[in-house]
This record gives structure tokens, C-alpha cells and sequence, in this order.
């Protein structure tokens, strides 16, 4: 379980705020209604859900220390990523910089400036994601007691 558990924390802090982020400032070459403007909206809503529903059906915890463990394999799967852009000239995770439209990463600065901006936001990301867990389960077990006594009324 420990082994999956890390891949969730991976996938949540991951799957969360970015997609969303993603899709209030989206950089795409094509237009609605075409096929990769219609996909990348589908799935940049779909990773969130995901992880929502992961969390919820699997019952994953997250502890205080989730958060380094999802920097750290984040921080590991950035050299393999950052290796396949240079090969195929892409820009997965905006390893090369950022997208050529105006975006919040485009106020990140270039060279080390722009990858120690990366690494900053995605701390506050996971640690917002965090504390967006943290307010779902305080409100969850919030209504647990009223659920039980509606349900000794009824």
C-alpha cells in the first residue's frame, strides 16, 4: 500500500490545481470546434476528477509529509521529461520555458530564476492542495453527526 499511496500523493498534488490552472489560461494552436481544442479541455477536466474520485472511493489519507513525497517524485520525474522535450522539441510541464502565449508563467523569469519560480509554485500548489483536503475532511466529518442523528429520526 505504501508504494500506491506515494503514487496517489504524486497524482493528487499533481491532478488537482495544475489542470485547472491549465484551463483558465490555456495555450492552444487550434480553435473550437476542432478535435485538440475539444480533447484538451476534456482532459484538463478529467485529471481533477480523477483524483477527487481516487481520494474518495480509495479512501487515501494524506498526511502532513504527502506533500515532500509528491515534491520528491515530481522532482524525479522532471529529468526523464525534461530529456524526452529535448528529443521531440516539446515542452511538457513547461520544462523549456514558458508557453508562447501570456501566462502566470511567463512572470517566472528564464534560466535558473524561471526553474526555482517552478519549484516555488509547486510547493504553494501542494500545499493549497493540501489544505483543500484538510477543509473536505473537517467538513465531512462535520456532517457525519447530523447524517446519523437524521438518520435515528427517519
Amino acid at each position: 500500500m505504501e508504494t500506491k499511496s506515494k503514487c496517489f500523493y504524486f497524482y493528487y498534488y499533481i491532478g488537482l490545481i495544475p489542470p485547472i490552472l491549465a484551463l483558465i489560461t490555456p495555450d492552444l494552436i487550434y480553435d473550437y470546434p476542432h478535435y485538440r481544442f475539444l480533447k484538451f479541455f476534456l482532459h484538463h477536466m478529467a485529471i481533477p476528477l480523477m483524483a477527487v474520485y481516487l481520494l474518495k472511493t480509495k479512501e487515501y489519507t494524506l498526511p502532513f509529509n504527502s506533500i515532500w513525497k509528491g515534491m520528491l517524485m515530481l522532482n524525479i520525474m522532471i529529468f526523464p521529461i525534461y530529456l524526452l522535450n529535448k528529443l521531440l522539441g516539446s515542452n511538457y510541464f513547461f520544462l523549456n520555458g514558458p508557453p508562447e502565449g501570456e501566462t502566470a508563467l511567463s512572470l517566472f523569469g528564464s534560466g535558473l530564476r524561471y526553474y526555482i519560480n517552478l519549484e516555488l509554485a509547486a510547493l504553494v500548489i501542494f500545499f493549497t492542495s493540501f489544505l483543500l483536503y484538510k477543509a473536505a475532511v473537517y467538513v465531512s466529518s462535520a456532517r457525519r453527526p447530523l447524517n446519523q442523528m437524521l438518520k435515528k429520526a427517519g
